[in-house]
C-alpha cells in the first residue's frame, strides 16, 4: 500500500493494512521518516510511492499548493495491476489524466467518492466525465462521500458538536463592554458572564427595545474574546464586541 499524506486519516488506513499484513510506505513532507518508521511505514518519495505500490490511497488537505497535487506523470508511473483510491478531494488530481490512465488500461482501476468542482445540490455529476465513463466501465468506481455517516457515527457526531457548544456557551470572559449599534445604541455590558447568558441578555433586551429578538451568530476567536453579529431593519449588518 502506498499512502499520499500521512496525516491522522493516512496513518489510520496505514494501521488497518498492516494489521491486514501489507507492507506500507508513503510520502509527506511534513511528517519525518521517524514518525512514520514508529508506525512501521517506510517515508519514501512521492514519485516511488506510485511507481512502487499495488494499491495507492489518497489522504491529502487541500490548499492552493496541493491543487492537482497528483498528475499525468504520476498515474503513467503506476504498474499496469495497481489501483488508485482518492477519498481526499477531487481537486486533488488532474481527473483528465486519471480518465485517460483508465481508458488506456494504463492502471487496473480506480475508486473515488470525491469529485472536483461538486455541487451540494448534485449538479456536477450529471454531465461529469468520470461519472459518465464509470457507468459503463468496470474499472472505476465511484461513490457518495458518505463514509462517517452510519447511524451511530452521526449520533456521536451529534453528542460531540452538543457538548462543545455547552462547553463555549460557559466560556467565562475576563469584561467588556458593548459596542453600540447603529439603530439600537448601548445594549449592555458583558463583564464576567457566561456567552450562553450574555446572549441571553442581549435577545431580552433587543426584544424589549424594539419588540422582537433579531437573528445573531456568535463568533469565538483564539483569544477568548466573542462577537456577537446581529442583524435589525433598516441596519443590514450590526456587529457587537465583548472584549
Amino acid at each position: 500500500l502506498g499512502i499520499v499524506g500521512f496525516g491522522r486519516l493516512g496513518a489510520i488506513v496505514a494501521r488497518f493494512a498492516r494489521t491486514l499484513g501489507m507492507t506500507v510506505i508513503a510520502c509527506d513532507p511534513y511528517v519525518p521518516s521517524r514518525v512514520m518508521a514508529r508506525a512501521g511505514v517506510r517515508k519514501v518519495s512521492r514519485e516511488e510511492v506510485f511507481r512502487r505500490a499495488d494499491i495507492v490511497s489518497v489522504h491529502v488537505l487541500l490548499t492552493p499548493s496541493t491543487y492537482n497535487l497528483i498528475q499525468r506523470r504520476h498515474f503513467r508511473l503506476m504498474k499496469p495491476t495497481a489501483y488508485y483510491i482518492n477519498t481526499a478531494r477531487g481537486e486533488l488530481n488532474d481527473e483528465t489524466a486519471l480518465l485517460e490512465a483508465l481508458r488506456a488500461r494504463r492502471i487496473a482501476g480506480a475508486a473515488l467518492d470525491v469529485l472536483a468542482d461538486e455541487d451540494p445540490r448534485g449538479s456536477h455529476v450529471r454531465n461529469h466525465p468520470l461519472v459518465r465513463y464509470a457507468r459503463t466501465h468496470q474499472n472505476l468506481i465511484i461513490v457518495p462521500h458518505l463514509g462517517g455517516a452510519t447511524i451511530e457515527s452521526m449520533a456521536k457526531t451529534e453528542i460531540f458538536m452538543a457538548k462543545k457548544v455547552v462547553k463555549v456557551l460557559k466560556l467565562q470572559i475576563p469584561g467588556g463592554q458593548a459596542v453600540p449599534g447603529q439603530q439600537l445604541g448601548p445594549v449592555l455590558g458583558s463583564a464576567g458572564i457566561p456567552i450562553g447568558e450574555f446572549v441571553k441578555r442581549f435577545n431580552e433586551e433587543t426584544k424589549n427595545r424594539i419588540g422582537e429578538t433579531v437573528p445573531t451568530v456568535v463568533e469565538i476567536h483564539e483569544d477568548k474574546t466573542y462577537t456577537l453579529i446581529y442583524k435589525t431593519e433598516p441596519a443590514s449588518a450590526l456587529i457587537l464586541k465583548a472584549l
